[in-house]
């Protein structure tokens, strides 16, 4: 599931850069400034109140500016504070009159605040992406190099939201260009999506190196954005190693600095130290933190972290006998993900056109002089048919959603049995070889605990435990499974998981729950299951056990 982290750097990064118009009677670059210092200390309401006063005296100066501006810094500081009912009226109050200003800083920070609302309110990855790429031309046109590196964070966090690693591209870019622009502005939240976007390609070991860099602006700034960071990421990257004591540790310490900090960044440290109790079996301190996660989630309006509140909630009210609400919770989260999915098919058509645009572009530049008439026509016809293809493809793909499921599952059941046997086919090979060296003997004994003591179906099996089991450290064990399956642990561990959770949704005669083989399969949460199971076979577990029986009774 997506987690969208939308912190204050979003809000701030075109804005900070803005410069000031000064008349006659409102100094802009000072009070620009101040807006700044006041909303980096977490001091929303100083903003709104500032702001406010400024706007009223534009008015009555006439000072068209002035107002704008203050007009826009007053909606992002209601966003901050998660008033976004407020922030979205300011907003909207000027926005007319910002897109016919043809100023490059005022469209920017228009556009940039726009793309949030649209994530945060509507959960419209379409409109957001959308409308942050148009900052960016925006930014890149006028040679805005500053807004530019924050756009490439935003951008990033719109590909984090959707757990899509593809956007460590926007966060490297930004990174590299801060650093070589020692920018200690957009520097920390681009080395907040680096870590981010590291931590879901399973990289913990690099993530980790970026954090010295994250907790040295913390120390010289005590900036309790920066903190609050700093320990939720930290917390995050022992909860995904087994390191559950810190992470409760630093869970609690970001919690320790959640005054000041935006609404969004506080409902991501509820959701995953929620998230994290709950993996623990504490059971009633995960449903008061992830009720409390999803009250303020709906008080303000922000859609993205809600599925994983509803379903963390769901899980907590089962296992508290409660099956009422347990089932009510669930209802919720499936209209959740219903919604989810059509904004996440705009956002794939979306992503389509935009780079196919962009490509016409590129192939324009290099022929335009020899063949610019001609190219023209090209383009035309060619994006006219690349269009159609495209709404055609989208057409199909609606009305032919069943049969592609089928479709996937006939695939992956027929590949994974063809697999299998390759695989024992290998593996009795292997065990033939004269020349068998000490890592063919350790996963040996790695399989064997896997294939026939089925360790992996332990709640608590971790790298060090597994060492243990074998005898030896944890590194040989993690360099010996890397070299020999070409897997990380985690993703070794769930693999065997997921085979033997295809294994029995495939029989015909199996009607195990999906929440009893969630748990004998040792993951920690339904969650957690979902996602590593449409991940291995792209369709849901409970789709796979329907489609993989009409496909054997049919047979």
């Amino acid at each position: 599931m997506k987690r969208i982290f939308l912190i204050i750097y979003l809000l701030l990064g075109l804005a900070a850069y803005c410069p000031g118009r000064v008349s006659d009677e409102i100094d802009l670059d000072s009070l620009v400034s101040v807006w700044k210092r006041q909303t980096v200390a977490g001091d929303f309401d100083s903003v709104v109140m500032s702001g406010t006063a400024v706007c009223k005296a534009a008015v009555s100066s006439g000072d068209t500016y002035a107002r704008l501006y203050s007009s826009l810094y007053t909606a992002q500081a209601y966003y901050s504070a998660g008033q976004h009912d407020s922030a979205f009226i300011w907003l909207s109050s000027v926005e007319n009159e910002v897109l016919s200003s043809n100023d490059g800083h005022l469209t920017m920070m228009l556009y940039n605040m726009k793309a949030i609302l649209s994530m945060s309110l509507e959960m419209d990855y379409a409109s957001c992406f959308e409308y942050f790429s148009k900052a960016l031309d925006v930014a890149r046109k006028t040679g805005a190099s500053a807004n530019e590196r924050s756009i490439l964070c935003n951008l990033a966090s719109v590909y984090y939201a959707r757990e899509d690693t593809a956007g460590i591209s926007y966060a490297r870019q930004a990174y590299e260009l801060s650093k070589e622009a020692d920018d200690m502005y957009t520097l920390p939240p681009s080395i907040v999506y680096l870590i981010r976007m590291l931590m879901m390609q399973e990289k913990y070991d690099q993530a980790m190196s970026y954090m010295d860099e994250l907790r040295t602006y913390y120390e010289s700034s005590h900036v309790r954005q920066y903190g609050y960071m700093l320990y939720l990421l930290t917390a995050d990257i022992k909860n995904s190693t087994g390191h559950y004591a810190e992470a409760e540790y630093y869970y609690k310490k970001a919690l320790d600095l959640s005054t000041g900090v935006t609404s969004s960044s506080l409902l991501s440290g509820y959701r995953n130290y929620g998230s994290y109790l709950l993996d623990r079996g504490r059971v009633n301190e995960a449903g008061v933190v992830l009720r409390k996660g999803l009250e303020l989630s709906r008080e303000h309006g922000c859609m993205e972290p809600m599925g994983e509140f509803l379903l963390g909630l769901a899980e907590v009210s089962e296992l508290s006998g409660d099956k009422s609400r347990a089932y009510d919770y669930y209802q919720q989260y499936h209209a959740y993900e219903e919604w989810k999915n059509i904004s996440e098919r705009r956002f794939n058509q979306l992503l389509l056109m935009f780079h196919t645009v962009r490509y016409q572009q590129e192939m324009t530049l290099k022929d335009q002089a020899l063949l610019r008439n001609q190219k023209r026509i090209i383009i035309v016809v060619s994006f006219s048919v690349i269009l159609s293809v495209v709404l055609v493809g989208v057409y199909m793909m609606y009305r032919k959603k069943n049969r592609m499921y089928r479709r996937m599952v006939e695939n992956h059941y027929k590949l994974s049995q063809e697999l299998a046997r390759a695989v024992e086919k290998i593996n009795a090979a292997e065990k033939n070889r004269a020349d068998r060296t000490p890592d063919d003997i350790l996963y040996d004994r790695i399989e064997y605990l896997m294939r026939q003591e089925k360790v992996y179906r332990q709640k608590d099996i971790s790298l060090e435990k597994l060492s243990s089991m074998l005898d030896t450290n944890r590194t040989y064990v993690s360099n010996t499974i890397n070299a020999k399956s070409g897997r990380t642990f985690y993703n070794y561990l769930n693999g065997y998981r997921i085979a033997e959770a295809v294994s029995v949704l495939s029989s015909v005669d199996d009607d195990t729950p999906l929440k009893v083989l969630c748990e004998d399969l040792g993951f920690n949460s339904m969650s957690v299951f979902y996602r590593a199971f449409q991940k291995e076979t792209g369709v849901p577990p409970s789709r796979y056990r329907e489609e993989v029986r009409r496909i054997k009774l049919s047979s």
